[in-house]
């Protein structure tokens, strides 16, 4: 009887380990925004979407390097956790996460200070 319980949960975990990606410090991602919004107070909190944009990322020992051109433009952000298949990168007022496990890849980033919100989403891949 424990051997019928045993085996689904045996191919569950092999089948979450085939599908998620280690990330490694020197790893370099490309990704691609889905979504990418932001509220201002100085436009009286109305949302605003911008055009979709793609960029990548280089994970090193203790900070995630963006390359040049978009939103991102050169921007470093310290790594705040790095997992087997997550990756969280925080300053101050914002925060970036990648989850390697989802396929594809996915990302989330968010800024939030006293006066604007933001938020971009979409999906990696590893380069």
């Amino acid at each position: 009887m424990r051997i019928f319980l045993v085996i689904p949960f045996l191919i569950t975990l092999a089948t979450q380990a085939a599908v998620a990606e280690t990330i490694k410090v020197g790893d370099v991602y490309y990704c691609s925004m889905k979504a990418f919004a932001d509220s201002l107070s100085e436009n009286n909190w109305e949302l605003k979407k911008y055009k979709l944009e793609q960029f990548k990322f280089k994970v090193e020992e203790e900070q995630i390097v963006f390359g040049a051109g978009g939103y991102f433009t050169d921007l470093k952000k310290p790594i705040s956790f790095i997992g087997y298949d997550l990756l969280e990168a925080r300053s101050p007022y914002s925060f970036f996460v990648l989850d390697t496990e989802s396929q594809p890849h996915t990302f989330s980033y968010g800024m939030i200070t006293y006066s604007s919100a933001m938020l971009t989403t979409g999906t990696c891949d590893k380069f």
